[in-house]
């Protein structure tokens, strides 16, 4: 399936849920001030969580400048207290100060998932973003954070090149699950430009490579499963491997 065929099938699901849910159902005036979140945590995310984490720190104040020039608002949000949370002295979402927000609206996995069924339409299977959008299409266009390792198809089109959303059939497998990496020599060497799909791979490795050492996580990391030594340590070229 090319990608045109998938927009194609991303608007069928739109139609035949999101307006029943929006005209039907739930009756809500369509709203341009509301955005929605997801966070999923587990083994295999770690790693592109503390490179996301890890890139935002490496911002600088000029950069955060220039976004704010052209409308962007920046905060800097502290980080959270362990203990704290786990004291359970606060609400459903202890990472934004609640000031900053009209509303706010937590919602369990099991009432999402079970939209599962209803979304399935023939042969057709949504992945949990698309299962995501149904969800929340009720409330008219609401405006997604997406990790910048999830980043949506249908919304940052064509930028798909780029990223890694999707199952294999559509695009390259994630950078921490592939069967290639490149060795932490090549990783820390990249500094041309970014060209192409693998070129985004390397920048990956490196910021994280980079993140073991800053942050002392060396340890941990070779405790994972997803440590690979022959080719973390290895001298075959990241793009011998992939060819």
């Amino acid at each position: 399936m090319n990608d045109e065929q998938r927009f194609e099938e991303n608007k069928l699901q739109f139609c035949s849920q999101g307006l029943e849910n929006i005209g039907a159902k739930r009756n809500v005036k369509p709203r341009s001030d509301v955005t929605w979140l997801t966070i999923v945590v587990d083994e295999d995310f770690a790693v592109p969580a503390l490179v996301l984490g890890h890139s935002i720190q490496t911002v600088s104040e000029g950069t955060r400048k220039a976004l704010q020039s052209v409308g962007w608002d920046t905060r800097l949000v502290e980080e959270m207290d362990c203990e704290w949370l786990d004291a359970k002295v606060g609400g459903e979402t202890q990472q934004w100060d609640d000031c900053w927000f009209s509303d706010q609206i937590a919602n369990y996995q099991q009432e999402i998932m079970n939209l599962w069924r209803e979304t399935t339409i023939k042969d057709t299977c949504p992945d949990d973003q698309v299962l995501l959008w149904h969800y929340y299409a009720a409330a008219g266009k609401w405006k997604a954070l997406p990790f910048s390792f999830n980043i949506r198809l249908i919304i940052y089109r064509p930028l798909n090149s780029y990223h890694f959303a999707g199952g294999p059939r559509y695009h390259p497998p994630k950078p921490w699950s592939a069967k290639c990496r490149p060795s932490r020599m090549e990783a820390s060497d990249f500094d041309r430009p970014i060209l192409v799909v693998d070129d985004m791979v390397l920048i990956f490795w490196k910021n994280f490579y980079e993140l073991l050492l800053k942050y002392n996580l060396e340890d941990w990391w070779r405790s994972t499963k997803l440590f690979r030594p022959d080719q973390q340590f290895g001298g075959v070229p990241y793009a011998g491997c992939i060819s």
